[in-house]
């Protein structure tokens, strides 16, 4: 009975696949609205031995309980990630208004400036702003000529 709340409520590795050198999990699940509703939970059909159906809540004692925090680490080091998906501005508007927001409302110490795409686009402009202007020189001084 336990094999059969647990494949209902969160999942349970029913078999593996394998799609060439990668391995995935085949799980099965109860719906999204089965599953955030406890109330609705209580109410989900399980199948006996004679065929019957019974709600789960007759044959267990469903409890809420938050399960153990997931540390991640990269070279052994605790490590935490945000993701940001920016649909309204570009990254370097998004981080310069987040810099601000921050600025006014929270005192930090000093950390490392923004990293990955940002930091690659900042250096990007800094580079732009040497070679256009001497490329359009060289150019200017060929047609010149």
């Amino acid at each position: 009975m336990q094999d059969i709340i647990q494949t209902a409520i969160g999942d349970m590795n029913v078999s593996p696949t394998v799609e060439g050198l990668e391995r995935y999990l085949a799980s099965l699940r109860c719906p999204r609205e089965l599953r955030d509703n406890f109330e609705q939970l209580k109410r989900v059909l399980v199948p006996t031995p004679t065929g019957a159906q019974i709600p789960l809540s007759l044959v267990s004692d469903l409890k809420l309980r938050r399960g153990a925090p997931v540390i991640k680490s990269e070279n052994s080091r605790p490590s935490a990630w945000g993701y940001v998906d920016i649909t309204t501005s570009d990254i370097g508007g998004y981080v310069a208004q987040a810099k601000k927001i921050v600025a006014e409302q929270v005192q930090i110490p000093p950390v490392t400036p923004g990293s990955g795409q940002f930091e690659y686009m900042e250096r990007a402009a800094k580079r732009l702003q040497i070679v256009v202007p001497f490329t359009l020189l060289i150019i200017f001084t060929i047609a010149v000529l």
